[in-house]
C-alpha cells in the first residue's frame, strides 16, 4: 500500500477475481513486500529485488504449504 491506500492494476484484480488462482505474484511496488487476499487468491509481492528482496513460496498440490520472505 502507498499512502495507506491500495494501488493495484483493476484488469488483474478482475482477472483474479474471475479465474480464482491459489496463488498470484505481482511485483513493482518497491515500496511494498507482503501478503495481501482477493477473494480466496493469495497475492505476492516478493519486493524489490535490487534491495536483495525476494519470496520463497512453497506449493503442493495445490496448496501453499509456506511462504518466507527474504
Amino acid at each position: 500500500p502507498m499512502n495507506n491506500k491500495h494501488i493495484g492494476f483493476l484488469p488483474y484484480n478482475e482477472m483474479i477475481k474471475k479465474h480464482k488462482p491459489i496463488l498470484a505474484v505481482c511485483g513493482h511496488m518497491h515500496e511494498y513486500q507482503g501478503i495481501k487476499k482477493l477473494g480466496k487468491s493469495i497475492i505476492i509481492n516478493p519486493g524489490a529485488a535490487f534491495l536483495g528482496k525476494a519470496a520463497l513460496i512453497e506449493i503442493e498440490w495445490k496448496t501453499i504449504k509456506s511462504i518466507r520472505f527474504y
